[in-house]
């Protein structure tokens, strides 16, 4: 494949985030890992030269491949050619916005129940999986390649470094668990970082209503944006002194801790009973 690239005078490029996974070993294991059965329906976002594509496709499944750089979505066209069911869309898979774009919507709100298995792009992987998560589409599985920080954020633990506004909003929608960790070599061009492969496994009823999901997603940002200071404070700055009370003991928690020992069902409080209280900070995912 990479030979094959070279003679097409394709290489990577830097600005899309483009890394091509290419250990036909690691390929399979990402593959099996997403559990695959006869018929079902599965999203790639980052087609790249279809390696992946390759092993995800066959056994009358329909593959949704989205690629936004036409001639790499040209050149896994030919080298897939004459496999069935792949759909190859050549666009970003995100609106801009945080949101899916349009047209992939539509194709996956025809296809019905779906699984992510993809070697997400390093400079969109966590706005495409919270714009996924957030998207209300039946996502049935994810498996993604994704650099080890993302990957050490969706699956931190309370009150660590790496637990983030990431870790929590997902929590909102999904359990994950990292299941390798992947060498640069495995890629070409082999990035700076390592990599890692994540599982996501939605839960079977999301916590709540998207309304307060909205209120879910800005008191994340409110307190672990400001993870260095004392919960009460944030809180009182919020709330004022009898706001901040109520909120402490609706988390069971001392006014002196950080805001990272906050677990999703604290958020979810906060959520429940102050959904009505005005966010002045835009929400952002870092």
């Amino acid at each position: 494949m990479l030979s094959r690239l070279r003679q097409a005078g394709l290489l990577p490029r830097k600005g899309l985030g483009q890394h091509f996974l290419h250990d036909p070993a690691i390929l399979s294991q990402i593959a099996s890992a997403g559990e695959l059965t006869s018929g079902e329906a599965i999203l790639e976002v980052g087609t790249g030269p279809g390696t992946l594509t390759r092993f995800l496709s066959g056994d009358r499944r329909r593959v949704i491949t989205v690629e936004v750089d036409p001639a790499m979505l040209d050149f896994a066209r030919e080298e897939l050619a004459g496999r069935e069911g792949i759909t190859f869309l050549g666009f970003d898979a995100l609106d801009g916005r945080g949101g899916l774009n349009p047209r992939l919507r539509r194709e996956l709100e025809q296809v019905g129940p779906f699984k992510l298995v993809s070697n997400l792009p390093y400079g969109s992987a966590t706005p495409l999986l919270l714009a996924v998560l957030e998207s209300g589409l039946h996502l049935v599985l994810a498996i993604v390649t994704v650099q080890k920080e993302v990957a050490e954020r969706l699956t931190a633990k309370l009150g660590t470094r790496d637990y983030s506004p990431l870790t929590v909003l997902a929590a909102y929608w999904a359990i994950a668990d990292r299941l390798r960790v992947l060498p640069p070599g495995s890629f070409w061009p082999p990035p700076r970082v390592s990599s890692a492969v994540v599982k996501l496994r939605p839960h079977p009823k999301p916590f709540d209503s998207p309304e307060i999901y909205i209120a879910y997603r800005g008191w994340v940002h409110r307190l672990l944006s400001q993870r260095r200071k004392q919960l009460g404070g944030l809180l009182r700055d919020a709330l004022g002194p009898a706001g901040e009370a109520n909120a402490l003991s609706l988390l069971a928690l001392e006014p002196a801790v950080r805001p990272d020992r906050v677990p999703p069902r604290g958020f979810l409080r906060l959520a429940r009973e102050f959904r009505s209280f005005e966010f002045d900070t835009p929400v952002t995912f870092p």
